[in-house]
């Protein structure tokens, strides 16, 4: 007699499911346990015998009687596919019987994957009744895992999957298996648990925080202020404030920024005002569209550094609040400044609502600013080649973007020509590193005449510029003594160490001793090093839990 598809009868019985189809835990498969069936443990056996006991004794008695022999009929399908005698048993189907089963008896569903012939992802099966586990008795669930999984490669792939599944709503027990499991976790993955213990649990997340490493405890604790103060503002701020000598004190206060930008700009203007946040730290955030928010993390800039405040983000929703976003663009930049990014902003606004963007244009009654607005309509009208569209340009007031863009094309095709516009307008270049873009080109064609070309610009941030992006070109060739000639000829210090830096990063990709060494004839002192070192390794990062 045919079996009719089980799929309907399990979601009746699975009241909040535990994790989601197999392969779903964003996390890379590892291979299932080395000789998973053929040793089986008589833990294990045992175990599954008396969960076999429990399935018929439960089939026959209790109110639920008729969900409890459904139940005990998927699990019979689905130890008969794992004896490959059941091949119509889907994938949605076993994931199902599995969550319902383990909801029941997660050690039974244990042991009958552990002990089963064949069970294609079986960590992702056994990801399921261990997250069940995991919610009541972490302990119970971390015991398991060491006494039936000898490899650590399969113990740390089921913590990863159960931290997915249950770090929202479980985020105490997950933390609790995170750290009495021993196994490497990454940073990533307490920022997940602690901004929502944070939401949860406060004072347990602050605790939870305070036994991180100094180096976890800078990559979590923006996401992990910015959970607590959407709960506790007045708290979270507090605590910051208490921590202005910690080496995280610059991210957590994005954190709290970044949760700030959320409420009134009263409140926003406060934070800043007691914060004092860096210029980097305002120039980092997602600036809010709201043109009260952005006047007040445009008054706690230095004048030199507001435009930069004026990013993309905030040129491209100068549509939504034109006269307003205007208005704050008036009182913070210069008026070259000012008008750069509203020519910037009406291009946009142009492409998503011409009508508008072209009445708002009429109503301008600077003539440089409608000059360069006009400028901005006949865009399509430059000329295609690079070189004459530069020479039309040039002839205008200057414009970043469109230079940009023709300098990067001509880069490509004629570095040598780039390179002499460049030398022509040095003074006129308002972003230094379009010269670093040039001389990337131009080194792939022709080194010699590109180092020709840099020795001849005069001192200043152009060519500096193409001087650090020579030094790190000659790194990665392996020509140190090119490198540090490059280096040396770059006047301003701070620019000098970035550089210096950039060829550090080169060198440790593929001898970290030789970075060192290098770093040492630099003058590098120890603590800048240090802090180097853990900057270059950053994306490779793990945390080691004992």
């Amino acid at each position: 007699m045919k079996t009719p598809t089980l799929a309907p009868l399990w979601r009746g019985l699975i009241a909040g499911a535990v994790i989601g189809s197999a392969g779903t835990f964003g996390v890379i498969k590892l291979g299932q346990p080395a000789n998973a069936g053929a040793h089986a443990s008589e833990q294990d056996q045992a175990a599954s015998a008396e969960s076999e006991q429990r399935e018929h004794e439960a089939a026959e008695t209790g109110a639920d009687a008729p969900d409890n022999r459904r139940l005990t009929e998927g699990i019979q399908q689905l130890r008969r596919w794992s004896e490959g005698r059941n091949s119509t048993l889907q994938e949605m189907e076993r994931t199902e019987i599995l969550k319902a089963w383990a909801e029941q008896d997660p050690l039974g569903a244990l042991a009958f994957i552990q002990s089963a012939p064949r069970y294609p992802d079986r960590n992702d099966a056994l990801a399921i009744p261990l997250s069940v586990l995991c919610r009541n008795r972490p302990a119970d669930a971390l015991r398991w895992m060491r006494d039936n999984l000898p490899r650590e490669k399969d113990r740390s792939y089921l913590v990863n999957a159960i931290i997915s599944e249950l770090h929202m709503t479980h985020p105490a027990e997950t933390l609790e298996l995170v750290e009495t499991s021993g196994l490497s976790v990454g940073a990533y993955r307490y920022s997940q648990i602690l901004a929502y213990l944070a939401k949860q649990q406060p004072a347990q997340a602050q605790a939870a925080f305070t036994r991180l490493p100094a180096q976890t405890q800078s990559q979590v604790v923006d996401d992990y202020l910015y959970a607590w103060a959407e709960g506790q503002p007045s708290e979270a701020l507090a605590w910051v404030e208490s921590q202005r000598n910690q080496s995280f004190y610059t991210e957590a206060t994005r954190g709290l920024l970044r949760a700030y930008l959320d409420r009134t700009p009263a409140e926003l203007g406060e934070l800043v005002r007691r914060l004092q946040p860096s210029s980097e730290t305002i120039h980092n955030l997602n600036s809010s569209d709201d043109p009260a928010k952005l006047d007040i993390l445009a008054q706690y800039l230095p004048a030199d550094q507001r435009a930069a405040l004026f990013d993309y983000g905030v040129r491209y929703r100068f549509q939504h609040y034109p006269e307003q976003i205007a208005a704050v663009a008036q009182r913070y930049l210069s008026d070259d400044q000012r008008r750069q990014f509203l020519t910037g902003g009406f291009s946009d606004w142009l492409n998503s609502d011409q009508p508008a963007a072209l009445a708002w244009m009429r109503r301008q009654s600077d003539p440089e600013l409608l000059r360069m607005l006009q400028n901005a309509i006949d865009n399509d009208q430059l000329p295609d080649a690079p070189a004459e569209r530069l020479a039309v340009l040039e002839t205008r007031t200057f414009d970043n973007d469109k230079i940009s863009e023709a300098l990067s094309q001509l880069s490509s095709e004629d570095p040598a020509q780039a390179a002499a516009w460049i030398s022509r307008h040095c003074d006129k270049l308002q972003s230094p590193y379009l010269s670093s873009m040039v001389m990337t080109s131009y080194l792939e064609r022709d080194a010699e005449a590109a180092a020709s070309w840099v020795a001849s610009l005069p001192a200043g941030a152009i060519k500096d510029d193409a001087l650090q992006t020579a030094a790190a070109h000659w790194a990665s060739e392996n020509e140190l003594a090119f490198a540090n000639a490059n280096l040396a000829a770059i006047s301003n210090p701070q620019r000098r160490t970035l550089a210096q830096f950039s060829v550090f990063r080169q060198l440790q990709v593929t001898n970290a001793a030789a970075a060192e060494e290098w770093a040492h004839t630099q003058g590098i002192s120890p603590e800048t090093l240090a802090s180097w070192q853990a900057l270059a390794g950053e994306n490779n990062r793990t945390i080691h839990i004992d």
